[in-house]
């Protein structure tokens, strides 16, 4: 009996995963293109979809701009414009740009009735084009506005940063067309609303819409951190303020009137301020700290980057050293249009609380983020990429190699090899590549390793090995000579010499390799001079007013980075360093801030630091591990005013780097005195140091009258000095000069650089303490103190009075024979006594020392120079073969012991403390200053020649006048004969004139007329006699000429001066000063060390002497005033009285001082007095006095080291000239023969370091240990302002100040006739000793210590140790990984600072270091953050949850009335995981409701919901859609890992607008979910190659993944499709055949583009063969066809179609809004079949037929091109109307096997008119072009409403019935069936299952019936019912 199945509705939506026997009720199985939800509002009815209806064509709408753009001046408000203009006025075609599909709209915001969208792509206006080249994409950003109606009124183009000064172009931000955005948007106020926006390619960005300027934003400034040049600032001047006492350093940030703001810039150098008066330098000293001071300073900026509207400015003051800096904000200023900007910075206001945050920590450590959200105005970030601020060193080579001396090419020569990186490490590595212009050929696959050397090592602290040590630059240099004092300039033409320094690998071009394309790094080295002092002796007197020392001569200007370019172009920056004020040295803060240098013959560790183009520092690439010069080295620096930068030193560009001598010294001496001629400079080992002889013109000068021959002329033959102005000692300061190459692919990625260097801590350092050696001499005697006075036998050889023990009361007032006993008899102590008298007359008046210099000439001046009150003792004499021991009297000095002054030491900021290792090393010679050369300007005249022998003698000073009046000015008269005995006036009263005979240092009398202060001045004389001393054998077994190179002493004779005796001074005189026969040699000694002796060798006396340049020390401790050292402390070498170790070590000194000398040897000092019956002649110089020494570091040596030798005296090329016609020679003709010279000392004192060999300095110079390096500041901020490869930069920021230290040697504690002493030298010190405190000399105080009841007992050595403060503050790093790209933190989330209401910077911007938060990282990387109901929720790929963001818990108090707030005051202070199963992968797809957060796990195939009841909900599983689901991600990729080629974050499977992925919206107007799956699959060819996961290939070819048939391509198919579920019925509803690439959200309603296949590129891409940007297979094809939905089979696709890639490429900038059309399923209006099937490959199959599919193309030319006809493209091409089905599932009586008759299905329909504009119109088929048809009517004519039926059932196969007829709406059908038997009638379809292709029964348990329709008209199914039957087959 026939039976109807029960109707069951469709209340239960779409069911897949249940057996069709049990379907649930009231569900079916698949639905196509419908909805439950109707038109009408009613439920649970199928009804086709409306059609979409296009809202917006971006290409065809006029567009207006906004009121404020000017632009190129012709664009005004309201100008329609055409932006994506076709070439050749054909949509598609070969000669066709499609302009059109070029672009995407890549983001979208709403906000209110506005929609702003980001299109990317290629962007034309008019005739001005953007490059058609690859990746370049511009960018727009449009506005829309809506009515009420949802209608487009007005469409703005915006003109963000629209580059209207160069072609009227978009901007270039590097955005793919296929990447989506993820944009957030906030309304602050009326006046500012703001986008923010992420790709996950390049850095978060944003700007304000209203902004008016927002067309002239520079496209940097989208950026969060927006890009930016950066300048530093500089000191101006100082002012008027009230700033505290300490150290400044100053900072900006860029900000802009549109809220954004960048990073800090570059910290400026560090200036100091005191708060004493700056008038004088004697007045301006070191302040007390935090003290107020009267100063301020006026700073100055430059070059800044008038992209931006001002500058924040902040200053950072230390008031302790090391210790945390307060920050304060100065204030704000206005960038002028020429980039410059003054401010001053007077006081200490708006101290910022943590401030140092502000500028130590960078607020935007990040730049790229994946995804962002807002709440409670804080902009959230996650899964962040760490800045890519960094170059590798496969990037920019700048390490630097160094040469040995042997190993330096000639300058014309290419042939240079060998040389070795600055480590020992073969794990660092050289890196080359091929030379290269354009940035784009960087390839990092022709990068390849050079096997450079890594052998470095540097000389020991002995210095023997220079000439074997990597110290050079590859090839010599081009070097111009002299300063025009002694030697005339010479241009550098043919004069190429070794110069100090270090290249890169292939920074020049060689024989064996070409130049690097990497570029590279030169370095050399400089000497910055500067005035320390200009006060001279005045005359060995100070009258009390004038300061000892005086500086008030302004510092030099200095630029350090204003070149570049080869040609040396100064313009590179402006920036200018200048004095602040007259104060000179480094009591400027312009001095000790910006040119504080570098210490000698240390190593420093120097990287280069470069900055991204936002301005923000990034990595250091290290340069090399740098050992300064030594202190003899031979100094050549570029000559910078007239070299060229980077050029090669071969071929044509010989000589175009220039090099040149420092006027001021030859080598790298710490100071030169302007009045101090001094040895012309050579070094033993480098022959190139010196000039090898003089010209005939040059002979002929009579200041080179030294030879007629010039090859006997040796290198110091020429004397040099300073060329400055006399009296004035300059103190040098070390710099680096590096020059670099840069890359132009680095240049791209950079702003700038700064050279940087490893902090030098105590651990670091391999010179440790350096100051003044004083020698250390015996006193009294060490067994008897009767033997420690003068007694008539031990009279010091000039007749000293006898003295008794115990009896000192009747010579001076106090009894300092029993303290003398106590503290100094029988000790060493220290040398600081007074030799001033050498004589008596016959009168027993006591006779001075004349002090002065001497030349080597006659045997009178044998002992050299002559000083009376300071210098050091030579145990090292000349002695004639007829001389007895006992007539050459010398002073025993300690030679094994000594005492440094070393202000490090003596401040207590570095206190010395001894280690074994440590050496003490002789570095310098130090002379006093000559006064008569200061204030003599006859001696100034450098032509004028100084008399040999005219340089000491008695001096009485009473018949100058007489005496001058009869003596010529030929210094050879002056030397004959007997002068008259009227010269000769002993000093016979106190009239004070004994102190006139001072001119190495200078008196005063501070105490009852007798006692005082004196001091002695130094500056640096000689810089190599200590290391060729000690290292002249190994000089010359090295190989160097000793016949040409010998430096001071002949080692081929002992007649050491005969080559040097000019021809004037032949003539012998005798001991007397008379003539003698010219048969004598006077000559013919030699000189001797110790004992007499003799020795072929002249160099061994004075090494066995002590004169040697380092060894090891044995002992070393600090010392205080008075200490005593036991003997035990020193090294024991002897058991001779003489020595300290038998003698121990007393911190005191005698003042006047008799030398106990039997048989000549002066072996201890004694108390004694010149015997004299008249009290007045009893003074300092006469009678011996108690000082007490100061502080010092004791040093005990194994070996001889503190013998001074006098050079000047030895040098055999000391050669300039004396006139010293003011003094009288003194000879002994009155008949007192005993004077001996030998008593006094030479003029010089060592300047010395104690080194300590460091193998672990700065960690080591390993890879690993290079890496791990903490950098510093060290030069100045270098912008690229000029961008070309050549880029010079002077590094100082260096911690060593170079100054003047004044040490009080002694103290008087027994004042009578005591005078305290001062030593004043040059030093290097980390200490600025100009900026001392308390009592010091240079601020006129001089305590003499004679009161030792009250203090102050001394001097200060007080120092606010501040003013040592490096720039250190900002630290950097190495990059670890050479390889690494990037830095990526995909589990981090950061959040900005707060945005307040109507503040003018955005808060967003700022994203402080410490504000971020990490989730766990085992549930991968954060996919998606979202603002769910006001709560932040995050999405990992395996987990999902929730931030506590600012978190409020309320609690009440105990009496119930307050509420307790609890919480951390985090903003993030905690999270919790709400799954940590699920999570997902494709950021898209999380979809929020008002209710619901809808998401996709691929894993799993899940679609799940989190609702607001906090319930976790798998919708796939329990709406029974798994398999649905499951079907969607089968195929292609969209569980793919790959990441996409041009965006290495970006995975390929989550790209939308590359239509793969996975995304989705949701429409409030219907409450539906629309989750679309797009995949692509194998549409182009690089997806094919490169993706691994679901590749269908094997031996056979490429296998269609549905029908595993082997087809012609892989990239023909689509696996996309969109599946909607509908949250009030909670179901899932339908599929659809439309995949769009975004869903677009706005005011309620939902917006696609059309596109959904990607445009790809105009270039072929990476072996993808491309025509118009698109996939194509033949050439005349412009795309390949693809299949729809699921594929190929009638069981996937179900649109029913098939397209070529460029139809559904087209539309991408076409808005088309969902279900707006009042067709149905007619998505886009104008999509039609265009298909040649001619050219197209087609699948035949019984569903489709070649006659189903029109052409669209009609005819080709002769050339097979395709002729398109547009005029009758609507008649040759049909719109294309998508299918809808239901299946149902029909499952009564599900036991038992049923025969099915027919289907009623239970419908309503609309009526359609064929004349009105809809389907029917382009129908061919004459029958219906008048005829209205009723569909509320019976028909037979099923068609008119459904196209045909699939049924089948588990016994019966699926089976189609084909319902279209010649009537079909849009399809005719070639067949006509007679057997029509189905009929609509009263609402209901009647289909029969069996016609004339259908003959069989359908038999089964159940019936699956597919009914399809396609039309543009409504229809609804309220049922689907079935006839049948009880089977009993």
């Amino acid at each position: 009996m026939a039976q109807k199945s029960a109707p069951k509705g469709f209340s239960k939506g779409l069911i897949t995963d249940v057996d069709p026997r049990y379907q649930l009720e009231g569900s079916y199985r698949d639905a196509m293109n419908v909805k439950l939800v109707n038109s009408d509002g009613t439920t649970f009815t199928i009804e086709n979809i409306n059609g979409n209806r296009l809202t917006l064509d971006l290409q065809e709408i006029d567009k207006t701009l906004p009121a404020s753009y000017s632009g190129d001046g012709t664009q005004v408000s309201g100008v329609p414009q055409q932006y994506f203009q076709n070439v050749g006025g054909i949509p598609f075609g070969p000669d066709g740009l499609p302009m059109e599909q070029a672009a995407n709209i890549v983001g979208h915001f709403s906000f209110r009735n506005e929609l702003v969208i980001i299109v990317c792509g290629y962007i034309f206006y008019g005739e001005t084009r953007g490059s058609q080249a690859r990746g370049d994409f511009r960018t727009a950003f449009f506005k829309i506005n809506f009515n009420a109606e949802g209608e487009v009124e007005t469409v703005t183009d915006l003109r963000v940063a629209y580059i209207h000064d160069d072609g009227n172009r978009y901007p270039n931000l590097d955005m793919s067309p296929l990447i989506k955005c993820r944009v957030e948007g906030i309304i602050e106020n009326d006046s500012i609303s703001r986008i923010y926006w992420t790709d996950n390619k390049n850095p978060l960005r944003t700007f304000s819409l209203n902004n008016p300027d927002i067309h002239d934003m520079d496209a940097g400034e989208l950026d969060i951190t927006p890009k930016a040049t950066h300048n530093q600032i500089t000191l101006k001047s100082t002012i008027s303020g009230s700033l505290p006492v300490g150290v400044y350093q100053y900072c900006y940030k860029y900000t802009t009137d549109s809220g954004a703001e960048t990073g800090i810039s570059p910290l400026s150098n560090i200036y100091h301020i005191s708060n004493t008066n700056s008038a004088t330098s004697a007045t301006y000293f070191g302040g007390t700290p935090g003290a107020l001071s009267n100063d301020g300073f006026l700073l100055k900026v430059t070059n800044l980057d008038t992209r931006y509207d001002d500058i924040l400015i902040y200053a950072i003051y230390y008031n302790a050293l090391n210790g945390s800096p307060q920050v304060s904000e100065v204030g704000e200023k206005t960038i002028n249009a020429d980039g410059v900007v003054e401010f001053r910075h007077s006081s200490l206001l708006s101290v910022i609380e943590n401030g140092i945050e502000n500028i130590l920590i960078p607020t935007n450590t990040w730049d790229v983020c994946k995804d962002i959200a807002i709440k409670d105005n804080v902009l959230f970030a996650a899964n962040l990429r760490q800045k890519k601020n960094f170059i590798t060193e496969k990037e920019w080579n700048v390490k630097v190699k160094r040469y040995k001396i042997s190993e330096v090419a000639a300058a014309d020569s290419n042939n240079f090899e060998g040389g070795s990186l600055t480590t020992a490490d073969s794990n660092v590595i050289d890196y080359t590549h091929p030379i290269f212009t354009d940035p784009n050929d960087y390839d990092i696959d022709s990068v390849v390793a050079v096997n450079s050397t890594t052998s470095y090592f540097t000389p020991s602290y002995r210095g023997s090995q220079q000439h074997s040590a990597y110290r050079y630059l590859p090839t010599k240099g081009n070097c111009v000579w002299g300063n025009g004092k002694f030697l005339p300039i010479k241009d550098a033409t043919g004069n190429f010499r070794n110069i100090l320094g270090g290249a890169s690998h292939g920074y020049y071009a060689s024989a064996n390799a070409e130049t690097n394309g990497l570029g590279g790094c030169m370095f050399s080295f400089r000497q910055i001079p500067k005035v320390s002092d200009t006060q001279a002796n005045r005359n060995g007197v100070n009258d009390g007013s004038t300061p000892f020392i005086s500086t008030n001569i302004p510092n030099d200007s200095l630029q350090t980075d204003n070149l570049a370019t080869a040609s040396g172009s100064n313009d590179n920056v402006d920036t200018e360093y200048t004095a602040s004020f007259t104060v000179g040295s480094n009591k400027d803060a312009h001095a000790s801030g910006n040119k504080r240098g570098y210490q000698r013959g240390e190593t420093y560790r120097f990287g280069v630091l470069v900055y991204d183009l936002n301005g923000d520092p990034g990595n250091v690439l290290w340069i090399g591990d740098i050992k300064m010069p030594e202190h003899f080295d031979k100094a050549w620096e570029l000559d910078l005013e007239n070299t060229q930068l980077g050029r090669d030193a071969r071929g044509g560009d010989i000589g175009l780097t220039k090099w040149k001598e420092n006027p001021y010294a030859q080598d790298y001496r710490i100071s030169a005195h302007n009045d101090m001629p001094v040895p012309g400079h050579g070094v033993q080992y480098d022959s190139t140091s010196f000039d090898t002889g003089l010209t005939t013109e040059e002979l002929s000068d009579t200041k080179y009258e030294f030879s007629t021959e010039k090859n006997n002329i040796a290198p110091q033959m020429y004397p040099f000095c300073a060329d400055g102005s006399s009296g004035h000692h300059y103190t040098m300061d070390l710099a680096v000069d590096f020059t670099f190459k840069i890359p132009p692919h680095v240049r791209r990625k950079i702003s700038g650089f700064r050279v940087v260097r490893a902090e030098r801590t105590e651990t670091d350092r391999t010179i440790v303490q350096s100051g003044l050696i004083n020698q250390i001499c015996n006193y009294g005697w060490h067994d008897d103190i009767e033997k420690g006075y003068v007694s008539d036998d031990q009279n010091g050889k000039i007749g000293a009075a006898k003295v008794q023990a115990g009896d000192t009361a009747s010579i001076i007032a106090e009894n300092v024979d029993e303290v003398y006993d106590n503290v100094l008899n029988g000790y060493c102590g220290i040398n600081a006594g007074s030799n001033s008298v050498v004589a008596k007359d016959s009168n027993n008046k006591p006779r001075y020392l004349n002090e002065s210099e001497s030349n080597h000439g006659l045997h009178l001046n044998r002992y050299g120079a002559s000083s009376g009150e300071f210098g050091s003792y030579d145990r090292s004499y000349f002695k004639t073969s007829s001389e007895s021991n006992e007539a050459i009297t010398h002073v025993h000095s300690q030679v094994r012991a000594g005492l440094m002054y070393s202000p490090d030491s003596s401040f207590g900021i570095r206190p010395y403390s001894f280690s074994g290792e440590d050496k003490l090393q002789i570095v310098s010679t130090l002379k006093l200053y000559n006064e008569e050369r200061t204030n003599n300007s006859d001696l100034q005249n450098y032509g004028t020649l100084i008399a040999p022998s005219s340089s000491h003698g008695y001096d009485t000073w009473n018949a100058l006048d007489s005496f001058n009046s009869s003596v010529s000015d030929n210094s050879t008269s002056m030397l004959a004969g007997t002068h008259p005995s009227s010269v000769y006036q002993s000093l016979g009263d106190a009239d004070g004139n004994r102190d006139q005979g001072l001119i190495f240092s200078t008196k005063k009398t501070t105490k009852d007329d007798e006692s005082g202060v004196m001091v002695g001045k130094l500056a640096v004389l000689d810089t190599y006699f200590n290391s060729y001393l000690q290292n002249y054998n190994g000089y010359s077994n090295a190989g160097f000429s000793t016949a040409t190179n010998h430096q001071y002493v002949n080692k081929d004779g002992i007649n050491i001066y005969a080559n040097s005796i000019i021809a004037t001074e032949q003539t012998n005189y005798s001991e007397t000063g008379a003539a003698v026969s010219s048969s004598k040699n006077p000559y013919d000694g030699y000189i001797v060390g110790g004992m007499a002796s003799s020795s072929g060798n002249p160099i061994k006396p004075f090494r066995d002497a002590g004169a040697k340049y380092a060894d090891v020390i044995h002992n070393a401790k600090e010392i205080g005033q008075g200490e005593f050292v036991s003997k035990e402390f020193f090294y024991n070498h002897t058991s001779n009285a003489y020595h300290i170790e038998n003698r121990g070590f007393s911190n005191f000194t005698l003042g006047a001082r008799y030398l106990y000398a039997p048989a000549g040897y002066g072996h201890s000092w004694l108390y004694g007095k010149i015997h004299d019956s008249e009290d007045t002649n009893l003074n300092y110089e006469t009678v011996s006095t108690l000082q007490m020494g100061t502080r010092a570091i004791l040093i005990s040596t194994r070996k001889q080291m503190f013998s001074v030798a006098d050079p000047m005296h030895t040098t055999r090329s000391q050669q300039y000239f004396w006139k010293k016609t003011s003094k009288p020679l003194i000879t002994d003709s009155d008949g007192q023969a005993n004077c001996l010279h030998g008593t006094v000392p030479y003029p010089y004192y060592h300047y010395g370091n104690i080194v300590r060999e460091n193998d672990n300095q700065y960690g080591g110079n390993s890879l690993e240990s290079i890496q791990k390096t903490r950098w510093v500041n060290a030069g100045n901020f270098h912008p690229l302002n000029i961008d070309d490869q050549h880029h010079h930069t002077t590094v100082l920021g260096g911690d060593t100040f170079v100054a003047l230290y004044s040490h009080q040697i002694t103290t008087s504690p027994y004042p009578e006739k005591s005078y305290s002493k001062w030593v004043v030298f040059p030093c290097e010190s980390f200490v600025n000793t100009e900026m001392r405190s308390g009592y010091h000399l240079a601020a006129g105080d001089h305590i003499e210590g004679f009161d030792q009841d009250n203090p102050p007992f001394s001097n200060d050595w007080f120092y606010n140790e501040v003013y040592s403060q490096e720039n250190n503050l900002k630290s950097y790093l190495s990059l670890q990984d050479t390889d690494q790209q990037y830095t990526d933190l995909p589990v981090e989330i950061a959040y900005s600072k707060t945005k307040l209401s109507g503040e003018q910077t955005d808060a967003f911007r700022v994203f402080p270091i410490f504000n971020f938060y990490d989730v766990e990282a085992i549930y991968g990387q954060i996919n998606r953050i979202i603002n769910f109901q006001n709560e932040i929720h995050f999405f990992q790929e395996n987990a999902f949850g929730q931030l506590l963001v600012n978190p409020r818990t309320f609690l009440q108090d105990t009496s119930g009335v307050e509420s307790i707030f609890t919480g951390s005051g985090d903003t993030i202070e905690s999270h919790q995981y709400i799954s940590i199963k699920y999570g997902t992968k494709h950021m898209h797809s999380v979809v929020p409701s008002e209710r619901n957060l809808f998401f996709f796990d691929i894993r799993f195939a899940k679609l799940l919901k989190y609702g607001s009841d906090k319930k976790l909900v798998s919708i796939s599983d329990d709406l029974g859609t798994r398999d649905l689901f499951e079907k969607a991600i089968q195929y292609g990729r969209l569980k793919s890992e790959q990441k996409f080629y041009d965006a290495i974050r970006v995975n390929m499977c989550d790209m939308p607008l590359y239509h793969v992925g996975i995304h989705g919206a949701f429409d409030y107007s219907s409450n539906s979910l629309y989750m679309t799956f797009s995949d692509r699959l194998r549409f182009d060819a690089a997806d094919t190659v490169n993706n691994n996961q679901g590749t269908y290939f094997d031996d056979s070819g490429v296998r269609d993944p549905f029908s595993n048939a082997i087809v012609n391509a892989a990239d023909t198919t689509i696996t996309s499709t969109t599946i909607r579920y509908n949250e009030d019925i909670d179901a899932v509803i339908s599929r659809y055949s439309v995949y769009p690439q975004q869903w677009i959200e706005h005011d309620g309603s939902l917006f696609t583009p059309q596109s959904r296949l990607p445009w790809m590129s105009y270039e072929d891409i990476d072996g993808i063969s491309l025509i118009n940007g698109f996939r194509h297979i033949d050439d005349n094809n412009f795309g390949r066809f693809v299949a729809g939905v699921y594929g190929l089979s009638d069981r996937h696709n179900m649109s029913a179609y098939h397209y070529t890639t460029h139809e559904l490429s087209a539309g991408p900038l076409r808005l088309w809004k969902w279900e707006g059309s009042e067709e149905c399923t007619r998505f886009f209006g104008d999509e039609r079949l265009h298909q040649d099937l001619n050219i197209t490959p087609f699948v035949e199959s019984d569903f489709y037929t070649e006659d189903s599919y029109p052409l669209y193309m009609t005819e080709t030319d002769s050339d097979g091109n395709i002729i398109y006809d547009t005029a009758t493209q609507d008649d040759l091409a049909r719109r294309i109307v998508h299918k809808s089905y239901i299946e149902k599932i029909i499952t009564d009586a599900p036991g038992e096997n049923k025969k099915f008759d027919n289907l009623n299905i239970v419908t309503s329909v609309r009526s359609i008119n064929n004349t009105s504009n809809n389907v029917l119109a382009y129908v061919t088929n004459p029958d219906l072009t008048s005829t209205t048809i009723r569909r509320d009517q019976e028909n037979f004519n099923a068609s008119m409403y459904f196209e045909d039926l699939h049924f089948e059932s588990d016994s019966f196969p699926r089976t189609r019935i084909d319902i279209r007829t010649n009537n079909t709406p849009g399809f005719p059908s070639t067949i006509d069936f007679e057997d029509t038997l189905h009929k609509y009638r009263e609402g209901i379809l009647r289909v029969p299952l069996r016609n004339r292709n259908a003959t069989q029964r359908v038999v089964g348990t159940y019936l699956s019936a597919n009914l399809s329709a396609r039309t543009t008209e409504k229809f609804n199914i309220f049922a689907i019912m079935a006839k049948y039957r009880k089977s009993y087959s």
